[in-house]
């Protein structure tokens, strides 16, 4: 049996535990979103959303993120990167199951 990370990685992402976690890392550093989080799921929920999303984690989170004998500031970066992907897949998750925070509207 083959198991597929991505949708082990969403599987995870529905977790309400792991999506505070994540809006936990980014806490009050990160810039406020314009746009609430049903219209990222209206967006990543579609097939070619989906496509994307599993692109974007196979480019970004499924890497390694320190790579020996680069510059540390590298690491940081794809940490970064995968940080972007890891707040994509939680606003889809949160806004499929019902938990739309009334900030983001």
């Amino acid at each position: 049996m083959t198991i597929d990370p991505f949708k082990e990685f969403m599987t995870v992402a529905a977790d309400p535990a792991w999506r505070d976690r994540v809006a936990g890392i980014s806490g009050d550093m990160a810039p406020q979103t314009t746009v609430g989080a049903e219209i990222y799921l209206a967006c990543f929920a579609t097939p070619a959303g989906r496509a994307v999303l599993s692109d974007l984690y196979n480019r970004y989170v499924n890497v390694s993120t320190f790579v020996p004998g680069e510059a540390e500031g590298s690491g940081y970066y794809r940490e970064g990167s995968k940080q972007v992907v890891f707040e994509i897949a939680a606003m889809c998750e949160a806004a499929a199951q019902g938990e739309v925070n009334d900030e983001q509207n």
